[in-house]
């Protein structure tokens, strides 16, 4: 009877131990683009995320979710991928919108489309064997007339009821569900479309996108860090807010825990034109925008001849430029030092966007997604040490 009790409290310390580790473990949140090509078990076998979030998925004209066939084949190669290499501690997750996405309007505009959208998602959870998802309004209010701004309080409804229904059916399916959302890092969309503090209370976590900083727009002709950790500027401009430090701390002034942010590391770049190649500093004026750069691409840039790289000691991200063409990138070891930053200062984890712009394909070095990798090796050595 004694050997009967000591077992028991042996497995009730188990358990209490694994939810331990379980708590200090340190989110690595990773979006990805279904793509059949995807090299998703090296993935998992290398354990470069613990939350996976696959996207996007739309909302049809009814107001409910409409997968296409490409993100429902994504899931199922995802959940093969990690109950084949036994790392069932992964999260597989979708998200639900996406940028330039609609449908959300109409979904959250009363409780009975509410009702309805949130119902559609249970159904895909269940059908697919979810850990959650991930809701990417971009965003709620967002250059509406007045009328409109009821769009970031329904918004805090949706998020609300589909707690309330997640917490209803996890012990039917004997698991915890995941409640995410992705929200912007500028000042001037954080304004107008959220109320950080009501959605702290119903989400896991946020995502937060602390990249798309420099955007070339006429009224704003820049070159400029995609994502910069600190700021380069000693005064109180608007400039000075477009880095992921200032971004992070102020989700947390207003009301957000630390632990429930995901501070956004991108793996892609941003290509500009110069306007001058003698004038090649951040700050320089650009004709224009080249769009996004994966980092398969970023790689293949710096191999050209006469590309010249240069790291901001200031903003600790790097930019090279090539005659007219100019780039902001991260790299392994920008990307480290921001997961060193995120984990010194109490943030829950990071969120990267995305695997899909990471290099697989051998362009950078002898190893396939460097940043992701340099991510979790530092954040792991970090928990490692908090364990002990």
């Amino acid at each position: 009877m004694v050997t009967g009790w000591i077992y028991f409290v042996q497995v009730i310390l188990f358990l209490v131990a694994e939810e331990i580790v379980q708590i200090m473990a340190i989110n690595r949140v990773c979006y990805l683009r279904p793509d059949p090509t995807f090299p998703i078990d090296h993935v998992i076998q290398q354990g470069l995320c613990t939350h996976i979030i696959i996207a996007f998925c739309i909302i049809d004209s009814n107001g409910e979710l409409s997968p296409n066939d490409s993100l429902k084949e994504m899931c199922i190669k995802c959940r093969q991928a990690i109950e084949k290499n036994g790392s069932f501690g992964t999260k597989l997750m979708i998200s639900i919108g996406g940028g330039g996405a609609g449908g959300f309007e109409l979904a959250t505009s009363t409780a009975e489309n509410r009702s309805r959208f949130v119902l559609s998602i249970l159904n895909f959870i269940r059908q697919y064997s979810l850990d959650g998802i991930d809701i990417d309004w971009e965003f709620p209010s967002w250059n509406k007339n007045l009328s409109r701004r009821v769009e970031r309080v329904n918004f805090v409804y949706l998020l609300k009821d589909i707690r309330e229904q997640f917490n209803q059916i996890e012990v039917m399916l004997g698991k915890s569900l995941v409640l995410s959302t992705a929200v912007a890092a500028q000042l001037t969309i954080i304004r107008m479309c959220y109320q950080p503090k009501e959605i702290g209370k119903y989400v896991t976590f946020i995502n937060l996108m602390s990249y798309d900083f420099y955007i070339h727009k006429w009224y704003w002709p820049f070159v400029g860090h995609n994502s910069a950790l600190h700021s380069t500027s000693s005064n109180l401009s608007l400039a000075s807010t477009f880095t992921t430090k200032w971004a992070a701390e102020y989700w947390h002034s207003q009301g957000v825990p630390k632990s429930k942010i995901m501070v956004g590391i991108p793996t892609y770049g941003k290509r500009f034109t110069l306007i001058s190649k003698d004038r090649n500093h951040p700050g320089a004026i650009a004709t224009g925008s080249n769009g996004d750069c994966t980092y398969t691409d970023v790689c293949i840039f710096l191999r050209k001849p006469e590309t010249i790289q240069k790291f901001d000691d200031k903003a600790m991200v790097p930019y090279a430029f090539n005659g007219n063409e100019w780039i902001s990138y991260e790299n392994e070891f920008s990307a480290r030092n921001k997961a060193q930053w995120i984990v010194n200062n109490g943030f829950g984890g990071v969120m990267l966007f995305s695997l899909n712009a990471d290099d697989y394909k051998l362009r950078c070095k002898d190893e396939i997604f460097p940043i992701h990798s340099a991510v979790r090796d530092e954040l792991i050595a970090h928990e490692t040490t908090f364990n002990v």
